[in-house]
């Protein structure tokens, strides 16, 4: 476990700003199509704005992009905001992506959701406002797209041989090799 703590880093308190003191960060790796804005605008809706996001020193969004656009659409003038600071230009950016990425590395229980999501269906609770876009029957499985007429998103990616690569270095450590930043 890492244990280094950088000293440097400040966290402030939560505090209401402006929407025209924030920067979206314009480099911003997350896609934020219109359907999911609405989905978050409707959960502020539901359940009002509990998740401030965070911005850095120069009122830049270090997280939060989603929701910022989901109040923008929501025609508010404010938004609850963490400010830090002390973080330099490679910790933002790998913050935002860990940020981004790290919710995504995990699956979920799938009979725990489907005790917790049969609870709301039981209670007469909008099931969009969780983000599931399908129906929830016991004996049904779980089918993603039922509801949505879109196909599954393609993946962009491509795989790459890296076995057709040439790098300059090896890490002694854990055996990646890299080439020199020119």
């Amino acid at each position: 476990m890492r244990q280094m703590i950088n000293q440097k880093i400040k966290r402030g308190q939560i505090e209401e700003w402006e929407l025209d003191k924030i920067n979206p960060y314009d480099k911003n790796a997350k896609l934020h199509p219109d359907w999911q804005v609405e989905q978050i605008a409707d959960s502020i809706d539901e359940f009002g704005m509990l998740d401030p996001i965070a911005v850095d020193e120069h009122g830049v969004i270090l997280e939060g992009h989603g929701r910022f656009l989901a109040v923008q659409q929501r025609g508010d003038r404010t938004i609850p905001v963490i400010q830090v600071t002390g973080l330099s230009d490679a910790q933002k950016v790998a913050y935002r992506l860990a940020h981004n990425k790290l919710t995504m590395n995990t699956e979920f229980d799938l009979d725990l959701l489907q005790e917790d999501l049969d609870f709301l269906k039981e209670e007469d609770f909008d099931l969009d406002l969780t983000g599931f876009d399908f129906d929830i029957e016991k004996d049904s499985g779980v089918d993603r797209y039922e509801n949505n007429n879109d196909a599954p998103p393609e993946s962009s990616a491509k795989e790459v041989d890296v076995d057709a690569f040439e790098f300059e270095h090896k890490c002694p450590k854990y055996g990646f090799e890299f080439d020199s930043k020119k």
